[in-house]
């Protein structure tokens, strides 16, 4: 089957516990995190997208993780938090562009997980006050012993706008 046109706008939001400023991104993913691993939150807005015919409008997801040492080595473990209001085509559609399965700038990191914690669903409500995007519930147990027992309550941190399109 053939995969559907997609496109996403909106904003993208990124954090680790990194000190200061993650030195993964300007280091190619070749640096080591400042902590020795990474726990990550990627979270994405989508103020527009669509999935073939499935409307993505509104709709946000957050990209959770730990990488045991470079990025670049591989090894991550990721879970996936789709919004709550999300129908089962939305989360699939949204699972499909977040795993890479659907194409575009996630594909390129796809190659790096090496265990899927699973897809959970949450509230996601995105603030532009300065907190970032936050969801209602911790989400330990996406990121269990895997990932060090890490939790995010809130995502904060961010680079602006995204704009995605495959097909």
């Amino acid at each position: 089957m053939a995969m559907p046109a997609w496109n996403v706008s909106g904003q993208y939001y990124e954090t680790c516990n990194c000190d200061f400023v993650c030195p993964c991104v300007p280091g190619q993913l070749a640096v080591r995190p400042t902590k020795g691993d990474c726990q990550f939150a990627m979270a994405f807005q989508i103020e527009r997208g669509s999935y073939g015919a499935v409307s993505l409008d509104g709709l946000g997801f957050i990209v959770l993780g730990l990488t045991p040492e470079e990025m670049g080595k591989g090894n991550w473990s990721v879970g996936l938090v789709t919004d709550a209001r999300a129908t089962a085509e939305q989360r699939d559609a949204m699972t499909a562009i977040a795993s890479g399965a659907a194409g575009g700038p996630m594909a390129a990191l796809s190659g790096l997980i090496g265990t899927f914690l699973g897809v959970e669903s949450a509230p996601i409500a995105f603030d532009r006050d300065g907190r970032g995007p936050q969801f209602g519930r911790r989400l330990k147990s996406l990121l269990t012993d895997a990932a060090h027992n890490a939790t995010k309550d809130a995502v904060t941190g961010g680079f602006g706008g995204l704009r995605w399109r495959r097909g």
